[in-house]
């Protein structure tokens, strides 16, 4: 018996009639199914020797069939000892992922000398470009894993279909790898052995791409430092251990531009199509985010009518937006719909409310405030989303959500928040930074005149201040959310909120000096206090304006706006309020050179704040009295109202540095007054003011 029988199943088949048999008595007689018994007939399964011989054994063959199963078994063998390269088509140019690429190609390049499998990944948010980088890496390291190269989709959040499971990965690797269907072994656990025996001493790389969590990697590790894989996921997947993690994220402003000139393929240096400086802006409204960029660029490469300045505007538009980031086959809506898909209602509701802080920044406290829980629960599910690769870390023991994740969120047809929710979440976040402000600044000083706040809708929970630091701290660390609150509080209609706010922030503006934002904060604030028609809100935001401007030298600017302010206090009939504005203006008068000025409108709001026994604003007030009185030269005047001011400073624990400036005052008065000891060791002990006081 000889090859020219073949196909071998039709040899099978004709000596199963001959004997009088069916496939279900061949497959009893031989210990094989029926079904496997048809599948060699038909060629869908290659024989074994070992069913060969069984059937040797029943035909009375001798070993002729066994020898045939052999020889097609080596030859086989042979071709599945080629090299398997299945990699899809990658990227034909990659374009601002330099550092990934070199990072990646460094650490696969250093694995011949390891003992330990090899697992790089690769995470962040999607439509990042995770892929496109593994596909690129893995292609330039062709040399390096000569024994293969194969990739597979996990489909960790396809909306339409399950993840891949351990069992079928493996499965699907091992016929990959050249292992005969028949052959691959039922449990998941002989199918993790097999691949281990495939890849052990040689030298190939795995691409695992959209990976949901690390448990369904466990099984799938090469056995030693030869073999690598590089993981895709959203997530950072830490439960990897020892391994080498990349966040991706979205492109610096000059390679997303870069990114869009080529998808759209716009010739080099033409304005054919329009401005090309417009392009910076398109890109800043797709986030710097690869996937929405390729959607944009090749929606305009396809409609040539169509030019771009037409894509900003409707980019702009935030109706017609995802509209933009949709080409028919790719949605930017569908892939952030199928993530959201994937977690729980918990978590899907806290990134939800997530989406209404409308800073860079957001901490257990505040993500609390908006859902209404406690912190340590809000912590709770902020983690679970950072695992999720919903949410990124900003610092320490703080979030930060993508800003294209943010207005997907915000859309009402998401569908997650109703309406009455997210009412909700807003007023209880808004509430929550004005109260936590006003601790934080009551801390920084318990004299200090406040204007009375309302209690809150409901309990805030805030951070713990021990000290005035503590207070400080969490100013600093919120400062970047202060004017996004804010335009936020006006832009829903939360128009107390909004100058109160303000107003508990200008005393940290002052001591920071951060006189840009307090415009900034102020102005906004103002307008805000203009839509209450509130005469008092109105004359506070004037009167913060007007103590930044004068201390960035904006006289004239800052005279205009205490007289504005001045006008509204005496309309809401404030008296404190005008007094406080009248003090501002003194000190602009004393730093403008006006000193008699000063001293006489200094006087009057030192009279007032005395009257309504207002210490912290008096000592002030005093100080600025006898800074005018040296500069008049009125030394013993002026000696007399720094000695009474030093006490009043001393006693209310003022600022060590307000301290040590009137010390050197008094100190220079002395000097002039011929008391020439007393004013050395005056100014020697204003250096050291810590340890004096």
């Amino acid at each position: 018996m000889g090859e020219e029988w073949e196909p071998f199943g039709s040899k099978i088949r004709e000596l199963r009639l001959r004997a009088g048999l069916s496939t279900k008595a061949l497959g009893d007689l031989i210990h094989y199914s029926k079904a496997q018994v048809s599948r060699v007939e038909q060629g869908q399964s290659p024989p074994t020797t070992t069913f060969a011989a069984a059937c040797d054994r029943v035909f009375g063959t001798g070993d002729e069939l066994a020898k045939v199963a052999a020889r097609r078994a080596v030859g086989d063998r042979r071709m599945t000892a080629e090299p398997k390269f299945d990699l899809p088509a990658g990227p034909s140019r990659l374009i601002g992922r330099d550092a990934e690429v070199e990072a990646l190609t460094d650490h696969l390049k250093e694995v011949g000398g390891r003992q330990a499998a090899q697992v790089c990944v690769l995470h962040g948010l999607p439509g990042v470009g995770k892929t496109s980088i593994a596909l690129w890496v893995a292609d330039a390291l062709r040399d390096d894993y000569p024994d293969g190269r194969l990739y597979l989709d996990m489909q960790g959040y396809h909306p339409d279909s399950k993840p891949v499971s351990e069992e079928e990965a493996l499965d699907r690797i091992l016929r990959r790898l050249g292992v005969p269907g028949e052959l691959v072994p039922r449990n998941t656990d002989d199918r993790a052995a097999l691949l281990r025996q495939k890849l052990v001493n040689r030298r190939v790389l795995l691409i695992l791409d959209s990976v949901k969590g690390a448990r369904e990697l466990a099984r799938l590790l090469p056995p030693n430092g030869r073999s690598a894989v590089i993981v895709t996921s959203r997530q950072p997947l830490t439960a990897l251990g020892p391994s080498f993690h990349q966040q991706v994220r979205t492109l610096a402003p000059a390679a997303a531009a870069e990114l869009f000139r080529s998808v759209a393929q716009l010739p080099q240096g033409s304005d054919e199509r329009g401005d090309r400086a417009v392009i910076t802006e398109i890109t800043r409204m797709c986030y710097q985010l690869p996937l929405a960029i390729c959607i944009v660029a090749s929606r305009f490469r396809d409609n040539p009518v169509r030019r771009l300045e037409d894509v900003a505007a409707r980019l702009a538009d935030e109706a017609a937006r995802p509209r933009e980031f949709d080409d028919g086959e790719r949605s930017i809506t569908a892939v952030f719909a199928a993530s959201c898909a994937t977690l729980s209602d918990g978590q899907q509701a806290m990134l939800a409310m997530t989406a209404l802080h409308p800073g860079p920044r957001i901490d257990a406290y505040a993500a609390g405030a908006l859902a209404g829980i406690a912190p340590a629960a809000a912590e709770e599910l902020l983690d679970g989303l950072i695992r999720s690769g919903m949410l990124e870390w900003h610092s320490h023991n703080a979030y930060r959500l993508h800003d294209m994740l943010r207005d997907h969120l915000r859309r009402p047809e998401t569908g997650i928040l109703s309406e009455g929710e997210a009412v909700a979440g807003r007023r209880r976040l808004f509430e929550y930074f004005l109260h936590t402000a006003a601790a934080a600044n009551k801390r920084a000083n318990e004299h200090r005149y406040r204007i009375p706040l309302d209690p809150p809708s409901a309990p805030v929970t805030s951070p713990l201040f021990p000290d005035p630091e503590a207070g400080k701290k969490w100013l600093d660390l919120e400062a970047d959310n202060f004017l996004p609150l804010l335009q936020e509080m006006a832009g829903h209609g939360h128009d107390v909120e909004c100058w109160k706010f303000a107003y508990n922030l200008r005393e940290y503006f002052y001591a920071t000096k951060q006189w840009e934002l307090m415009i900034a904060c102020f102005e906004k604030a103002h307008e805000s206090a203009v839509r209450t028609e509130d005469h008092k809100a109105m004359g506070v935001t004037l009167n913060g304006c007007g103590l930044a401007r004068g201390q960035l030298g904006e006289r004239d600017a800052a005279m205009d706006l205490y007289e504005r302010a001045r006008a509204e206090f005496v309309a809401a009939e404030d008296r404190h309020g005008e007094m406080n504005v009248v003090a501002n203006h003194a000190w602009l008068a004393f730093e403008s050179g006006d000193c008699q000025s000063a001293a006489e409108l200094a006087g009057t709001a030192w009279r007032f704040y005395c009257d309504v026994h207002q210490r912290f604003n008096a000592a002030i007030a005093l100080d600025l009295i006898a800074r005018c009185q040296l500069r008049l030269g009125l030394l013993a005047e002026a000696e007399q109202r720094f000695r009474e001011a030093l006490d009043e400073f001393v006693d209310l624990g003022f600022r060590d540095g307000d301290v040590a400036q009137l010390l050197s005052y008094l100190g220079e008065t002395e000097l002039k007054l011929g008391k020439v000891a007393i004013a050395g060791d005056r100014r020697l002990g204003g250096v050291s003011i810590p340890e004096t006081l």
